[in-house]
């Protein structure tokens, strides 16, 4: 064995078999000589984000908006919004406008907002067109929840953002172009809504004495319409529910509180207050006599309208009147119609037949409300309800609700008992209302009349307001005919419950 092979024999105990076959040149290069080189290709680019990854980006840009406060500015809360924004019947300009005039209620109001996260993001549709302009236009529905760190969770919201151009959206002067995404909102000229609600009414005469029944109980439907920058006269809501008296499909005729505020053809009818402002709910129009006002009888100028909501009361929370509820044939996921009118056919009995809607919405009713027989408890004071619990002297709150110059209180409850299906229902808000009729009328009339709700926002865990005092009689009142002192509590997907005093 001559010298060479022994000492690569030598090395191979060190290194292995693989670093003898490198070392005499059999499977590895020569680290003399190595061979040439040929570069290698680039990496390829990184693959654009997936539409989902866009929009999950986007969202997380509006947590961080609502991440340490409210939005302290029209403009700030806007800003993530297309200049062509339009929901719920409120356009970009508009809301700007309405916030920062009412900005210490609105940053109160939506201080649960605080902090909220959303997640499970969907992408429900997805559409890429050209405007008329020849510009591009990118359109993309969304779903998601929304988390609050109160606990609570608004689930399967729903929204619509775009990029690219939004030129040539109806009613949209001035149109916006860029690449990112904005909000879009839902473009809804007016906004429309179905709630299922439960009510608790402790009863009291105007000097706080109780009346009989000292409670009662309410499960009804409450339809919602909302119009603040004015784009309708009246809607026709329709879908499943109880028939009127001649076997009529159920349908509502609401009319807009400016028609009931001004409109000559209502003075002095039912829901003629002089007050009603521009965003308070369309109201049902009456029908004479007893029966449902269904849309084909419902005579507005004869009867005016008052309400916007259908449902079952009693002070018996029992099984018998749970099937009075469920026999006025309410549907749990029901879908209603509205349909926007924007004309005088408010003027005569089914005046609407014939005229074309300006637009056409739905809205699906999520839940009904919880069963008389779930929310009873054990009787009035161990119901599932909150409660009032301060001032325990009802004749106090009657004394300052009629008061010329009313004194401060000190409001407590208690929080609303968790319900059966472990849905989170938090405070909304603790609310004033009472109306009475003009000074001026004669005869006893009640209308015209003029009508107030105050809404106070203590926190949505709160069980305490301090220091409220309740607004003053109008000068132009003769005096207040009906108050109350109420909670209204929400689980963020449109179901109510609502606990009050009234006094009458």
């Amino acid at each position: 064995m001559n010298k060479r092979t022994t000492q690569l024999l030598f090395r191979a105990a060190l290194i292995g078999t693989a670093g003898l076959l490198a070392a005499c040149g059999g499977g590895g290069d020569d680290p003399v000589n190595p061979p040439s080189q040929t570069p290698a290709p680039p990496p390829p680019p990184p693959a654009p984000p997936t539409t989902l990854q866009q929009v999950t980006t986007f969202l997380a840009s509006v947590d961080a908006l609502w991440a340490n406060a409210v939005p302290n500015s029209g403009a700030a809360r806007l800003s993530i919004a297309d200049d062509c924004f339009l929901d719920e019947g409120r356009t970009k300009a508009f809301n700007i406008a309405d916030i920062d005039a009412n900005l210490q209620a609105v940053l109160a109001r939506d201080a649960y907002r605080i902090g909220e996260t959303r997640s499970s993001v969907q992408i429900l549709a997805e559409r890429n067109t050209t405007n008329g302009d020849g510009s591009a236009r990118r359109e993309i529905d969304v779903q998601y929840d929304v988390t609050y760190r109160d606990g609570s969770v608004a689930k399967n919201v729903k929204a619509t953002l775009i990029s690219g151009s939004s030129f040539g959206t109806p009613g949209c002067p001035t149109p916006q172009v860029s690449s990112v995404l904005r909000l879009f909102g839902n473009q809804r000229r007016v906004r429309v809504e179905v709630r299922g609600r439960n009510l608790r009414d402790a009863r009291y005469t105007l000097t706080g004495v109780a009346r009989s029944p000292a409670v009662n109980y309410r499960r009804d439907v409450q339809f919602f319409v909302i119009d603040p920058m004015g784009n309708a006269t009246y809607v026709i809501v329709s879908g499943p529910g109880p028939t009127g008296a001649g076997g009529e499909p159920f349908s509502f005729k609401l009319i807009s509180p400016r028609l009931l505020r001004s409109a000559p053809e209502l003075a002095g009818k039912n829901g003629n207050f002089l007050n009603w402002r521009d965003d308070d709910a369309f109201r049902v129009c009456r029908i004479a006599g007893a029966g449902v006002p269904v849309a084909s009888v419902a005579d507005c100028v004869g009867q005016g309208a008052t309400f916007n909501n259908w449902g079952w009361t009693t002070a018996t929370p029992d099984a018998a009147a749970d099937t009075g509820f469920q026999s006025q044939g309410w549907t749990e996921g029901g879908t209603y119609t509205f349909a926007v009118y924007n004309d005088d056919g408010w003027k005569t009995v089914n005046g609407h037949v014939g005229r074309t809607p300006i637009a056409t919405y739905t809205a699906v009713l999520g839940k009904l409300p919880y069963t008389f027989v779930e929310m009873a408890g054990t009787g009035p004071g161990a119901d599932n309800f909150p409660r009032l619990t301060q001032p325990s002297d009802a004749a106090q709150i009657a004394a300052n609700l009629a008061s010329a110059n009313p004194s401060p209180m000190d409001f407590a409850w208690s929080a609303m008992p968790t319900p059966a299906d472990n849905r989170a229902f938090r405070l909304f808000s603790f609310y004033e209302f009472f109306q009475g009729p003009r000074s001026t009328n004669t005869g006893g009339a009640f209308y015209p009349a003029y009508r107030l709700n105050v809404d106070d926002y203590p926190g949505s865990t709160a069980t305490a307001i301090a220091g409220k005092r309740p607004t003053p009689t109008f000068a132009e009142m003769s005096g207040k005919t009906y108050g109350e002192f109420g909670l209204a509590y929400v689980d963020r997907n449109n179901s109510v419950v609502v606990s009050y005093a009234s006094f009458q």
